[in-house]
């Protein structure tokens, strides 16, 4: 991954409950802004996980459904693991810098893949 794939800036909602997010959704037809939405369910970081290219932070399902949205777009209601949530696509960029911890995220997935390559190609004989 380097500085010149494209990025997305990505905001989530997520609850243990899917009626929390059925509300967002209701909330969210009526116009009401998607980070304003997001600061009421995370006083931390107001929704923001901030830029990642792809390969860094999701399945590649999940990562599919997320990249595919234009900025401005948000995913359906999604289940993970127990937890719903709804993704939104703020912004788009090629050419952006990483931010240190995207970066050291896909610096360790690059690492972790190419150690995944290698025992799949290794052949290993006991005498």
């Amino acid at each position: 991954v380097c500085s010149s794939d494209l990025q997305l800036h990505v905001y989530r909602i997520w609850s243990d409950r899917r009626s929390d997010l059925d509300e967002v959704v209701s909330r969210l037809n009526m116009g009401i802004s998607f980070t304003e939405l997001a600061k009421n369910y995370d006083e931390v970081t107001g929704g923001d996980m901030s830029w990642f290219p792809r390969g860094v932070l999701f399945s590649r399902d999940l990562e599919e459904k997320i990249f595919a949205l234009n900025v401005g777009e948000h995913t359906e209601i999604l289940e993970i693991d127990g937890v719903y949530n709804i993704f939104y696509a703020a912004e788009k960029q090629t050419g952006r810098v990483m931010d240190t911890q995207v970066e050291q995220l896909a610096q360790r997935k690059a690492l972790s893949d190419w150690l995944e390559e290698q025992k799949k190609q290794a052949v290993i004989e006991i005498f």
